[in-house]
């Protein structure tokens, strides 16, 4: 019997905030992601993938490209 493979699920919003995602912002609601705090949780979030290593990719991205 084979070993069950982890997976990692990850989803964020469109950080430019295109407002292309099911949930729409309005302006005052938008965030700067490069303010400290959440430079901060980004690092978090990049230090956790690397620690779960994974050794596939998936991204989403146009057709186009």
């Amino acid at each position: 019997m084979s070993k069950p493979i982890p997976v990692l699920t990850l989803g964020t919003f469109h950080f430019d905030f295109p407002n292309l995602d099911k949930i729409q912002y309005a302006k005052d609601e938008m965030i700067d992601v490069l303010e400290p705090r959440y430079q901060d949780e980004i690092n978090k979030l990049v230090n956790a993938l690397s620690e779960f290593a994974p050794t596939i990719i998936m991204i989403e991205r146009p057709v186009k490209m």
